[in-house]
């Protein structure tokens, strides 16, 4: 018996259109992911208004009653604004991880933690608090050891009475360079302890002896 050779055809058709849905779920797929992204920045953005104008009423009590008797309030409603604009670097980190972030949120951003230490600093001088205040400066696109001690300030963090704002140098921001040009920072990671500046990684245990030492 003569076996008969058979001919397949390829449907090519098929083929295409397969691609082509494959394509088109694909490409949907991306797009609510960025409009989730982009409804996360625009929550985010809000979210930092808010705080904001919060520190506002603040900042008013601050400059205009001298009386140590506020010292209690103002300790709690700071304690309140520390907790938010923490959580909200927190959301900012984890969106930068997984997506990347707009520079113009991190700059918002910055902007919050900024006026948060500046009313730190003048209810830890108003109220004889003796808090530790640390300015950590990354950058998030050159800098190896950032994420690392990160980490280990978190710890030292968690562990002592202080409290830490974290700015990028990367970022094109006037606050962040005339940050840069106040404390002289010209590498990465850098920190300003209680106006003190140091430079290069340190680890847990170094930030907590330096941080217990004040």
């Amino acid at each position: 018996m003569v076996l008969k050779k058979i001919e397949r055809k390829i449907s090519w058709d098929l083929y295409l259109t397969a691609f082509v849905i494959s394509v088109v779920v694909f490409a949907i797929g991306v797009w609510v992911g960025l409009q989730i992204e982009i409804e996360a920045s625009r929550q985010m953005s809000n979210l930092i208004d808010q705080t904001s104008n919060g520190m506002i009423a603040i900042s008013n009590i601050l400059l205009m009653e001298k009386d140590p008797s506020f010292c209690t309030y103002l300790e709690e409603e700071m304690m309140i604004f520390d907790s938010e604009t923490y959580s909200l670097g927190r959301q900012i980190g984890s969106m930068e991880e997984r997506r990347g972030v707009e520079d113009s949120l991190k700059i918002k951003y910055m902007d919050l933690e900024f006026r948060d230490y500046l009313l730190s600093k003048g209810i830890n001088e108003r109220c004889s608090l003796n808090q530790n205040i640390v300015l950590y400066f990354v950058s998030s696109s050159d800098c190896a050891s950032c994420k690392q001690q990160g980490e280990e300030l978190s710890l030292a963090r968690e562990q002592t009475n202080t409290k830490v704002y974290t700015f990028d140098i990367g970022m094109n921001s006037s606050l962040v360079n005339s940050l840069k040009e106040k404390y002289l920072i010209d590498s990465v990671p850098s920190m300003v302890i209680n106006e003190n500046r140091y430079e290069g990684y340190r680890s847990a245990s170094e930030l907590i002896s330096v941080l217990n030492s004040k």
